[in-house]
């Protein structure tokens, strides 16, 4: 007589007869295969197995990858420790839970009702650190889990407006839904006093600088205007002073450059003939070929090799226009480096349009007569005189 055919006391005598300290997972799992009557009779047998025997880690992790949450219930009723297994955590400084912990799966697969059924557990929240639940926001950030970003913001397990704004680094991926949540988790938290307006302008300020570096920008930059981050927010490295303007003209995101311009950004809030948006704006970048014939560092030994005079890239030509139509002086916007950089890249047109509009080339190194040289060498348009008298890396290594 086949198996399915006996009646349920005597399959339950079967599965106890199975269910010893030496039995394995495998004697009992076939069993529970026959049929869905099966399965639904024999399963508790499975979750006292994985609480007796120490495995508690896989059939978790299996849960947490599947969102299966009734499960972790009946696994947790079962006794199942959600903290029993040092393999859980790793062994740094922090004690960060590893990759394979059963929540970290779940956010990173933006299972939001596994992650609530999860923090559930008292024993769950104990044994997790406010480090440990900003370590999971990072990463859903990154992986665009707005989901689980929004768990983590509603239990309040973490502070995102400490330390590093996490509201940055979702501006750096274009996460506008994360960014959107986040600033609704700002506007609660400053009402129930959880997060001060300081804190809140600095995080925004910061998104702001960093959504220019995306491929599309104008989705975060407006979002962000609006929450009132600040287009003329400085931000400080050392020497190195960084203002949403240059950045968005470093990228060469026209669209960015004028949004900022009509938001009222300063084309000459650096004051600097060195520093500012028209210096950046004739910059390479990593991802622009409109100047860099080589790998950016590499040396042209060979004169052969020297490229051609470059036309000007019709973004360029058009940031320029935005910049001086919104009064940039290259004497406060960074048009020395912006000229030098322009010969040094023999992006000639660009060039007569700085000079048109008075920049001039001031390097501190040289003396009275060497300037006035180089003055005579810029009134002249004499770009081969220039580069003799200025090195290319007065302009281009900064």
């Amino acid at each position: 007589m086949g198996l399915s055919r006996l009646s349920p006391e005597l399959i339950l005598m079967v599965a106890e007869s199975l269910d010893s300290e030496k039995a394995t997972e495998k004697a009992i799992n076939p069993l529970t295969r026959i049929n869905r009557f099966f399965y639904s009779l024999l399963n508790p047998f499975l979750y006292r197995y994985h609480a007796r025997n120490d495995v508690e880690l896989s059939a978790l992790q299996h849960a947490a990858r599947r969102d299966l949450p009734g499960v972790i219930e009946h696994l947790v009723d079962a006794g199942v420790s959600l903290h029993s297994r040092e393999a859980w955590f790793g062994y740094s400084f922090y004690r960060r839970p590893k990759y394979d912990h059963p929540i970290v799966l779940a956010a990173n697969s933006d299972h939001a009702n596994v992650m609530e059924t999860l923090l559930d557990k008292e024993e769950l929240t104990s044994g997790l650190t406010e480090r440990h639940f900003s370590d999971m926001m990072y990463w859903a950030v990154q992986d665009n889990q707005a989901k689980a970003v929004k768990v983590l913001l509603d239990r309040k397990v973490t502070d995102p407006w400490t330390d590093d704004p996490i509201i940055a680094s979702a501006a750096e991926r274009g996460r506008v839904d994360i960014v959107n949540l986040l600033l609704k988790d700002a506007d609660e938290r400053i009402k129930t006093g959880l997060l001060s307006e300081t804190l809140r302008q600095r995080g925004i300020d910061e998104a702001l600088l960093q959504g220019i570096g995306t491929q599309n920008p104008k989705n975060i930059l407006t979002l962000l205007l609006k929450a009132g981050a600040d287009v003329n927010f400085v931000a400080k490295w050392g020497r190195i002073h960084l203002v949403p303007l240059g950045e968005a003209a470093h990228y060469k995101h026209v669209g960015a450059v004028k949004l900022l311009l009509e938001a009222g950004a300063d084309p000459n809030l650096m004051k600097n003939r060195k520093w500012g948006p028209l210096a950046r704006a004739i910059q390479p970048w990593h991802g622009d070929i409109t100047y860099s014939w080589d790998p950016p560092g590499h040396e042209l030994e060979d004169p052969s090799r020297q490229p051609l005079p470059r036309p000007m890239s019709p973004s360029v030509r058009e940031i320029f226009r935005l910049l001086f139509e919104y009064r940039a002086k290259p004497s406060r916007a960074g048009g020395s480096w912006a000229l030098h950089r322009a010969v040094v890249y023999q992006c000639y047109e660009a060039a007569h349009l700085l000079i048109d509009k008075g920049a001039q080339i001031t390097p501190s190194h040289v003396n009275d007569s060497q300037q006035a040289a180089l003055n005579q060498a810029v009134a002249d348009r004499d770009f081969e005189a220039i580069k003799a008298l200025v090195p290319k890396e007065w302009s281009t290594d900064a």
